[in-house]
């Protein structure tokens, strides 16, 4: 976690973009199904990574 930085930062931007628009391509019939899903626990991955990252760099400027 400590090598944290604004690249590092980009990439995490640039997966929740490429699966928020792998979610745009769900239709009304496929909206609630197991790939949704499958998408929606990578976003929850990435958010969390990003959440420990942020907390990590505050934590080592103490």
């Amino acid at each position: 976690m400590s090598n944290f930085s604004y690249e590092k930062y980009n990439e995490i931007v640039s997966s929740v973009n490429y699966l928020g628009e792998k979610l745009k391509k769900e239709g009304q019939d496929t909206y609630t199904s197991i790939k949704v899903e499958e998408i929606a626990c990578q976003l929850i991955s990435v958010a969390n990574s990003l959440q420990a990252y942020i907390r990590h760099s505050k934590n080592r400027r103490r």
